[in-house]
């Protein structure tokens, strides 16, 4: 375990001179003028907008800060560190979502700064930045028994995990701080961190994972109280209702979280409980309830600023709009949603975005344009590691190509029917397995 010292500078991971500085402009100068003091006698080295120790210089200061100071000194400066970085991680994400929406928040006191230098225009740049100290953080306030600071950093951050893919990172701070909460006896941080698990496990369509997952965090947040955590756990089980075929369930689970969201006051989870509900209808071919419920949705993400809720919305009313006939309204509705994909470097969106458009193209007989979108979005899904949309464009791809009499339809279906398969994402599967009945009826 890597001690913290007085000097908030005894880590073995960068540190970023924004979270150092972020104080008086005056307090900022002085920190900045003593860290280039460092690196002009080599005892700090820079590395873009961080700075970090070389390797004998971290060793000896570890070693000072066990000779002088107090297990309670040490666990105090971490703890103020930590709530300092909490405050920049929570600025980042209200900047990102409008506000304090779609997480839980810790009890942790934090200091009145401002983060807005460094975040620019880029607050999940900045925080994409400092994700090694972030990381470093959530182990470190775990070591030293502060669970609750622990798991609201790791909460906050989802974010980030959530936007860029970091899959195993998303996974290993909420296994960490889940730990942490089980050990303090944090029942509301254990809650959080098994919701959490279970949005993650939802995420990568580990869908008989995230069951048991959503199931202990609602029983934990019914017993505690916690109207906030149980509402948004209710999302996740509708989510899983209607993975699983059980339509009505999920309506009814998402008209409860819809309730105590609106009391809350979560607005971005608001917007996405209609988007979903919007969804549901769409599927039973209730188009004219989905509408209205999409373009409230819609109003919440664009009065919210919340920029990936709004690419969203515009995807499900583009699908909407074809369904109805009406192409033109749809392609501009995928085009403003990839702009603003594009815009934020969500990448995980921007393959959801292209698979829809590319479908879009394939309904239109748009072949070229259909396959060259497609293709596109099969290579972003890869490199994310998002099957259902990996397994979507294959299916996609598969179909255009038995339809143009083109070779490697089979392969691409085959490989679309295994990755719903490992999902259980059975009526994909089905539409994949029914192709493939097609190509071998007409095979000699």
């Amino acid at each position: 375990m890597d001690p913290v010292t007085p000097a908030c500078v005894r880590t073995a991971e960068p540190t970023s001179l924004g979270l150092l500085m972020s104080g008086a402009s005056a307090q900022a100068e002085v920190v900045e003028r003593a860290f280039e003091e460092l690196v002009d006698t080599a005892l700090l080295r820079r590395r873009g907008g961080h700075y970090v120790w070389h390797d004998l210089v971290r060793i000896f200061a570890a070693e000072r800060a066990f000779a002088e100071d107090t297990q309670e000194a040490r666990t105090a400066v971490l703890e103020h560190a930590g709530a300092t970085l909490l405050a920049l991680v929570e600025q980042a994400h209200r900047r990102h979502y409008g506000g304090h929406f779609t997480v839980l928040r810790g009890l942790v006191d934090l200091p009145e700064i401002d983060g807005s230098q460094m975040f620019g225009d880029e607050p999940l740049g900045w925080l994409d930045a400092e994700l090694p100290v972030l990381i470093r953080a959530v182990q470190q306030a775990a070591d030293h028994g502060l669970a609750e600071l622990a798991w609201s950093l790791a909460m906050t951050a989802v974010t980030l995990f959530e936007t860029y893919g970091y899959f195993d990172d998303w996974r290993a701070v909420s296994e960490v701080a889940l730990a942490a909460c089980l050990s303090a006896g944090n029942a509301r941080g254990e809650g959080a961190m098994l919701f959490s698990l279970s949005s993650l496990a939802i995420f990568q369509q580990r869908y008989d994972d995230a069951c048991p997952l959503v199931s202990a965090a609602l029983a934990i947040f019914e017993k505690i109280g916690e109207d906030h955590g149980r509402a948004l756990a209710l999302r996740n089980a509708a989510l899983l209702d209607r993975a699983g075929g059980d339509l009505d369930g999920a309506l009814r689970r998402y008209a409860e979280a819809l309730g105590l969201l609106r009391a809350v006051g979560d607005r971005a989870a608001e917007a996405y409980v209609l988007s979903n509900m919007a969804l549901i209808h769409g599927e039973c071919g209730r188009l004219d309830e989905a509408d209205p419920l999409l373009r409230q949705a819609l109003a919440i993400y664009t009065q919210e600023g919340v920029r990936r809720g709004e690419a969203q919305a515009l995807m499900r009313l583009a699908e909407l709009s074809l369904r109805r006939g009406r192409s033109e309204p749809a392609l501009q509705a995928y085009g403003k949603a990839r702009t603003i994909v594009r815009e934020a470097h969500d990448r995980i969106g921007e393959a959801y975005v292209l698979q829809g458009l590319g479908e879009a193209h394939l309904k239109l007989g748009r072949a070229g344009d259909a396959e060259r979108t497609l293709r596109e979005a099969l290579d972003i899904a890869a490199e994310v590691g998002d099957r259902l949309i990996q397994g979507r464009a294959r299916l996609a791809l598969g179909t255009l190509l038995l339809e143009s009499g083109r070779p490697g339809a089979a392969v691409e279906l085959e490989r679309a029917q295994a990755l719903f398969a490992e999902i259980n994402a059975e009526p994909l599967r089905a539409q994949a397995a029914e192709a493939l009945t097609r190509i071998h009826q007409t095979t000699p």
